[in-house]
This record gives C-alpha cells, structure tokens and sequence, in this order.
C-alpha cells in the first residue's frame, strides 16, 4: 500500500521528526438499517425531483467550496441541480442541506460537540446538518459524503435515514510511517513535472531536507510513481488535487 505525505507547504517538511502519526479513523458504514417505513425517511431526491436547497455561508470559502461541490456530485449522480442559499435566508426553506456554520440550530449542535478535523451529520425532520469546521474536517466530510451518504441513491432517488446522528472520530491503535530506518530512507521529493525548470531548486531542498534529518531523499518529477512519495506542490496525483480545492 503506498505511502503518501501531503507536504503543500515548505514549513511541513519533516524537520522536526522523521515519524508522522497516522491515526484509523472509525469508517464503520452508519446506513445499514433495517427496513424503515416512508415516515422514517428522509426523501432528498425523489422521481428525479427535490424540494431540498443548500444552505451555506457564502461567505465562508471552505464550506462555500464544499457546498459547491457535493451539489456536482448529487447533480452528475441524480441529474438534479439542487439551488444554493445563503444561510441568512435558511428559515425560508422547509427541506433543507445546512452545510457549515449556519446559525441554525442543528448547525449549531453540531458545532458544540466537533473537534477540529473532524465533522459531524445528522438528519432529522426534513433537514441533513453536515457540519465540519477547517479544511481536514471538510474534505474528510467530502470522503464521507462520496463514500457512504450518496452511496444509498440510485434510479429512483435519494433518501436516508431520519435518525442519522454520526461523529466521525479517530480510534484504534496509533500507525507510524517510517521514514527512515538504518540511516536509509525509501521515500523520494515528488514535484510537478510542469516545474521542471526547477529542478535545481527542489534537488537542493531535497538536499538541505538530507542535512537537517538525516534522510536521504531523491527528488523527482511526477510523471512516474513511486511507491512510497513526499508529494510537494501542485503534484498531478489525486489526493493533492483533492486537496488543493480547499486552498482556492
């Protein structure tokens, strides 16, 4: 399984340790019920059609970004475009996606028991809270949403359980990467192969990275793979793109 670290800044270049904590997070599926009657659910998308509209802060940029984005993912899997509102109207709306810090009171429940880096949903009424607070929560939330939330749509709509009430949280044993073992290391610099131009540059880093920890790290373009990567910049793999969402 390959290895990768994240480092979108110069400042988290493994200069003060060559271990980085991993931690399991509880991905444990929360919409295997049981078969539940029509008043116990929550009909987002029905027939191709929706009543629900997204509220969100317009002016908060990460839940902005976010909100966005799973209203493409609901319209590319369901063919419906659900309309985007801002929170101050959110009490004009009967069905409802409150994404973020809106003020209501779901949100606001929501709010009161989410650490950083995590995220919260709950459904009940008419109305999915989706609640994360910083760029990890939210695109874990995005993980989340793709993974399991949306998973439970298909042909003849979207519902989900009006009793939805999930924390994620990290628990399990702690997992290490390790970086360097008998003085070698196996990982190498990956930059974008559109800064070749700046090869020096990273080879240098690479370098001064050899000189402050002890590890011994190539740098090279991404336009191959390598199994275990210290991805750097506007990489082209998946999980910088992912993340690079939520820092425009």
């Amino acid at each position: 399984m390959k290895k990768r670290l994240l480092c979108l800044l110069l400042s988290v270049v493994l200069l003060s340790s060559c271990t980085q904590e991993d931690k399991n997070p509880n991905t444990d599926p929360v919409l295997e019920n049981p078969v539940l009657t029509e008043a116990q659910l929550l009909a987002i998308v029905q027939d191709g059609k929706s009543q629900y509209v997204i509220v969100v802060d317009v002016t908060n940029s990460l839940a902005k970004t976010f909100a966005t984005t799973i209203q493409n993912i609901i319209l590319k899997k369901l063919g419906v475009m659900l309309p985007l509102r801002d929170k101050a109207d959110a009490a004009s709306f009967e069905y409802k996606i409150l994404i973020g810090d809106t003020g209501a009171t779901s949100s606001e429940a929501l709010k009161e028991i989410t650490p950083t880096k995590h995220f919260a949903v709950k459904t009940e009424e008419k109305i999915l809270t989706l609640f994360a607070s910083d760029m990890e929560g939210y695109a874990l939330l995005e993980t989340y949403f793709t993974s399991d939330l949306i998973s439970t749509a298909d042909g003849n709509g979207w519902t989900l359980p009006n009793n939805l009430d999930y924390l994620y949280s990290t628990k399990g044993e702690e997992q290490t990467m390790t970086f360097i073992k008998d003085g070698k290391t196996q990982y190498n610099l990956v930059f974008s192969s559109s800064e070749l131009d700046s090869w020096v540059t990273y080879t240098r880093l690479a370098s001064y990275i050899a000189q402050e920890t002890g590890l011994k790290i190539s740098a090279v373009d991404d336009s191959a793979t390598y199994e275990n990567e210290i991805l750097f910049g506007k990489v082209n793999r998946n999980s910088v793109k992912h993340i690079e969402q939520y820092y425009t």
